[in-house]
Order: structure tokens, then C-alpha cells, then sequence
């Protein structure tokens, strides 16, 4: 995966999670009784997220990051098919859960793969903007120093 493909994955990614998050308090509003529930559900994406996110980063050098991106989007392809199904509110705080797990996947394979990515480009390499500190290996270090 090269580093274009992946920023235009990420952004594809964010793009369609931004889209379809207002739609949960509509799932829920529907579903349940009150925005309190809406609450609910995102507080308990947000603490599986958290506890999640050390567990997958153990095991992300033994799966490899392009296995946990691509379970990453099947998985969030098959969560997002359930939800029209969601007759009760238990029904979103599970997909909720789920959820929150596959972002802590996303999210730590994310990190991974664009360290990786500079690393074996020697630090910004393809990156338009100036590196934060210098690389003594990088072959155009003379353009990497920042203005003092």
C-alpha cells in the first residue's frame, strides 16, 4: 500500500464515518426514548475504544495492519447492514460496542501503517510539508531544517 492510496483510504474512511454518524440519533430516537440513550451508546463506543485499543496494539505485530484494516472494513461493512434491523435499544448499544472495537482497530492499524510508511521513506520523503526533526540517513536532509 503506498502512501497516496493510503491517505486517500483514511480520508474515504473518516468521510463516510463523519456522513453517517447523525443518523444515530435518529437510529436511537426511533428506537428509544430519549437522547440519554444516544449518550449511552456513544459512551459505550468511547470506553471500548479505550480498553480495546492496548489489546488490539499487542496484537498487531503478530495479525500485521493490513489484516486489521481489511477486518476493519468488512467488519464495519457488516455492522453498518445491521442497524435498519435495530428494533430495540439494546440492539444499538451492541452495534455500539462492536463498533467501538473495529475503531480501535482502525485506529491503531491506522498510526501503525503511516509510521511505518515513513519510516521506510526515510521520514516524509513524498511529504510536501518540512520534517519536525532530522534524519541523518535522509539523502535531502539540507531541506528538512526548520527556519530558526
Amino acid at each position: 500500500m503506498n502512501y497516496k492510496r493510503f491517505i486517500y483510504y483514511q480520508g474515504t474512511v473518516s468521510m463516510a464515518s463523519s456522513m453517517i454518524f447523525p443518523f444515530y440519533i435518529l437510529l436511537i430516537r426511533n428506537v428509544g426514548d430519549s437522547y440519554a440513550q444516544f449518550g449511552w451508546a456513544y459512551g459505550l463506543f468511547a470506553l471500548t475504544v479505550a480498553l480495546c485499543y492496548p489489546l488490539i496494539g499487542k496484537y498487531a505485530d503478530r495479525v500485521g495492519d493490513k489484516t486489521f484494516l481489511a477486518v476493519y472494513s468488512w467488519g464495519m461493512a457488516t455492522l453498518l447492514l445491521f442497524f435498519p434491523l435495530a428494533s430495540e435499544v439494546w440492539h444499538g448499544y451492541i452495534l455500539q460496542v462492536l463498533m467501538g472495537v473495529l475503531g480501535a482497530v482502525q485506529r491503531n492499524s491506522e498510526k501503525t501503517v503511516l509510521a511505518l510508511c515513513h519510516k521506510r521513506n526515510c521520514r516524509h520523503a513524498n511529504w510536501p510539508l518540512p520534517c519536525l526533526d532530522l534524519c541523518r540517513r535522509c539523502p535531502r536532509r539540507h531541506r528538512h531544517r526548520l527556519s530558526r
